[in-house]
């Protein structure tokens, strides 16, 4: 059997292609200026390799912790006293959770699978919860855009084309009803990513809205 080639396309792709690229005159021209261009960065990395290495193994000057105690090199079991050690570290799961928040750590539950998301509004966003719960996250994880960040309602001039860009907008509390609509708020682990003072309005909405729905504060997760 002979293949016969395909018709050609009247159009030339080389054509378009070759077109938005410069002439071999004007990239022989950039080259021969760039030639003459010194690079003082790149000759001080070349000269310089014994200050990379200093710089590499360099030490702190101080071994103080902010609060201006000494930290030694490492910690030992003798380093606390036995009286102490419920008080200070104590075992997994039981305050202050030094050892983390579970008693047998991470060998009776694996860490939580959650994708962070923050799209358009609170409705696409909880669409997009929804589908990510199906495909298998343990949990979830909001981030809000850059309005809410800032404490701007989505409708203030400022907010202009910045709404729901970088993440979701939650400006009021019904935002937040859409947000948390039919998620068992008692089950499922939710990280609420947000900054500065908008931190503490996040907070009072999210409790709100679980109270509303018949939750108790200390039940939410």
């Amino acid at each position: 059997m002979v293949l016969k080639p395909k018709k050609e396309s009247s159009f030339d792709f080389r054509i378009s292609f070759t077109t938005s690229l410069k002439t071999e005159e004007q990239i022989n021209k950039e080259r021969a200026m760039n030639k003459d261009i010194k690079h003082p960065e790149k000759d001080a990395i070349e000269v310089n390799w014994d200050d990379y290495l200093k710089a590499y193994y360099e030490k702190p000057s101080s071994f103080k912790s902010w609060s201006g105690f000494d930290v030694k090199e490492i910690y030992t079991p003798e380093d606390s006293p036995d009286e102490k050690y419920e008080e200070k570290i104590a075992d997994a799961g039981t305050y202050p959770f030094t050892r983390g928040i579970h008693a047998n750590m991470f060998r009776g539950r694996l860490w939580t699978k959650r994708e962070v998301v923050g799209i358009g509004s609170p409705a696409d966003t909880h669409e997009r919860l929804q589908y990510l719960v199906k495909q298998g996250g343990s949990g979830l994880n909001t981030i809000a855009d850059v309005t809410y960040e800032m404490g701007l309602d989505a409708d203030h001039p400022w907010a202009s084309n910045e709404v729901g860009l970088t993440g979701v907008n939650i400006t009021s509390i019904k935002d937040m009803e859409t947000l948390t609509k039919d998620i068992p708020l008692d089950k499922v682990s939710w990280s609420l990513i947000t900054a500065s003072t908008a931190a503490s309005v996040t907070m009072a909405q999210y409790i709100a809205v679980a109270e509303d729905a018949g939750y108790q504060p200390a039940a939410l997760r």
